[in-house]
């Protein structure tokens, strides 16, 4: 325990510890106190439609005044669109949109690569259609009272809702009809040669490739651009490589 204005505290008499318990005492109140009159604070924040969060979602920024609701970035707004629109087909997971933006070149606000629990959560965020949600410390996104935001929504409320239902089927289906997401051997560690950027792992009719994509990543510099490489034959290759070792 240390005190700025007493630091003569003798805590072995019962004098000292009585002291002590009341300090304690007064300052859990205190505390506690603190804690209600800020919760009623950002409740009425949210139901005056202000974000409470310092960080923007993804696709906003602030203004920088407290009371102003953020303000759109279009060039993340046109990503985060685009998210939802290939979500709501109920062909894409969340892994497939995380590694289609990384592979894309796309980076959270603070340059990180974007994981599936990422996606999860911007795909799930009332926000996004113009609402706020305040939890009480709550993390679930499915929680909560929800009011009318200040803020412009990016995605209108019909796609956000086709959305949910896709979640919603995926949720209640047997592991059996669940999609399969293939592993692939090399995925994320096989590289192109000439320009050393990473190859994309493709499945398709025609075969599988690990294939040279920097083109789609808004590269126009490898000669080599569009090229694969069997995956068959390179997996064989590297298999032979184990067995030798």
């Amino acid at each position: 325990f240390a005190s700025v204005h007493d630091q003569d505290f003798d805590f072995s008499s019962p004098t000292g510890r009585l002291m002590l318990t009341i300090i304690s005492a007064l300052n859990q109140y205190y505390v506690d106190l603190l804690k209600l009159h800020t919760k009623k604070s950002k409740r009425e924040r949210a139901r005056e439609g202000l974000y409470n969060s310092s960080i923007a979602p993804y696709g906003y920024a602030h203004t920088g005044d407290p009371d102003t609701p953020p303000v759109i970035v279009d060039e993340q707004a046109a990503v985060v669109r685009e998210l939802f629109e290939r979500y709501a087909t109920g062909t894409y997971s969340y892994l497939d949109l995380a590694e289609w933006l990384n592979d894309a070149g796309i980076r959270t606000p603070k340059g990180h690569p974007f994981s599936k629990d990422t996606l999860a959560d911007m795909l799930r965020n009332p926000f996004y259609k113009g609402r706020i949600v305040y939890r009480q410390g709550q993390r679930d996104q499915d929680v909560g009272e929800e009011f009318p935001g200040l803020h412009a929504p990016i995605v209108n409320p019909e796609l956000w809702e086709m959305c949910r239902q896709v979640r919603e089927q995926r949720r209640s289906e047997p592991r059996t009809y669940q999609p399969k997401y293939r592993v692939y051997l090399l995925n994320g560690l096989v590289t192109c040669d000439v320009c050393g950027r990473k190859l994309r792992a493709q499945g398709a009719k025609a075969g599988d490739y690990y294939r040279e994509v920097s083109n789609w990543r808004g590269f126009h510099d490898c000669p080599v651009a569009g090229r694969g490489a069997a995956m068959p034959l390179v997996d064989a290759q590297i298999g032979a490589l184990f067995r030798q070792m």
